[in-house]
Formats: structure tokens, sequence, C-alpha cells
């Protein structure tokens, strides 16, 4: 049995949350790092340097690590998009660094929230693949 295209209906996992305006038009506004966040960096558990953002409903964390930069983008109801991440990474990571979404072995996966990305600094040699 079919269905007639007339009852189809496609469902976006996107779709907007009821509970927030209009994403805002982005403006890339620095925000205060929170106290706990603070802590965990005096402790070594994050990075030392690390500074937080707002963009739009995005949420940012970067900072440089020993291993090198890492940020953090998430968004409240919906992954980041690719054009979110990008504006993050070309404008809060010096350009000269090789940035990468890595994904650990499955025993050492973590999810603390379900719409974060992390893009990772990689040595010089791996960010010359492809090109």
């Amino acid at each position: 049995m079919t269905q007639s295209k007339s009852r189809m209906r496609i469902v976006s996992a996107a779709a907007p949350s009821p509970l927030l305006p209009p994403n805002p038009e982005p403006v890339l506004i620095e925000l205060e790092v929170p106290a706990g966040l603070k802590t965990m960096a005096e402790k070594g558990e994050v990075e030392k340097d690390i500074r937080r953002f707002s963009y739009g409903y995005c949420q940012i964390l970067v900072g440089r690590s020993k291993y090198g930069w890492h940020l953090s983008i998430s968004h409240p109801y919906r992954l980041p998009e690719w054009d979110e991440c990008k504006f993050a990474r070309y404008n809060l990571v010096p350009d000269e660094a090789n940035m990468a979404l890595l994904m650990p072995p499955k025993a050492e996966y973590i999810n603390v929230h379900g719409f974060c990305l992390h893009l990772w600094e990689v040595p010089k040699e791996i960010g010359k693949i492809g090109r």
C-alpha cells in the first residue's frame, strides 16, 4: 500500500523551539566565563585562557591548551550549522591552526550536551591531506 504525496509530510528534527523567538541577527559578543569554569581552569581541567562568546543563540567556548586550540559551539535546540561553526572558527582561532571535529573510540565517548560540537587543533601535516 502506498501513500499519496498529499498525505505525506516531512518533519524536521531541527524545528525551532516554541520557547525561543526566531534566531536573532548573529552578533559575536564576549561574555564572562562562569565561576565554575574558572575554577576548572585553575585546576587544569579546561584551558587556562578560556574565553566565552555568544553568537545568535550559539554559545562558544574557545581556548588553547598544551595540545593546541579547542573550540566548542552549542545551540539550545539543534546542532550548530556549518556557517555558525565556520564563523566561530575563523573569527576566534588563528588562521594558521588546522581544526577538526574528532570522534573518539566508543569507550571514551562522553556526551554532556546533545547539541554541542567540539573542534580541536590537529597537526599541520593532517591539515594538508585532501588539499
